[in-house]
């Protein structure tokens, strides 16, 4: 069987912001999710389920979301 094709959507940075697999029963589904990623400035490829599978992952310090410190450890930075 041949591996399934998916739509990405990559942030200027390379990282990977959505993904969705290409399938006649989604076509409506994909089509809205792409238009919308095509909006916020991301560019669109269409690429196998594997290369998802292997770079679905954010790869930069932009995108990927702040570490939160805790109440203890403000604290014990604070010392």
């Amino acid at each position: 069987m041949d591996e399934p094709m998916a739509y990405v959507a990559l942030a200027p940075c390379g990282c990977v912001k959505l993904a969705t697999v290409d399938t006649p029963e989604r076509a409506d589904v994909n089509a809205r999710e792409i238009a919308a990623c095509i909006k916020a400035g991301y560019a669109i490829e269409r690429v196998t389920c594997a290369w998802v599978r292997q770079h679905y992952r954010c790869i930069c310090d932009v995108c990927r979301p702040a570490k939160r410190t805790t109440p203890v450890e403000q604290e014990v930075m604070e010392l």
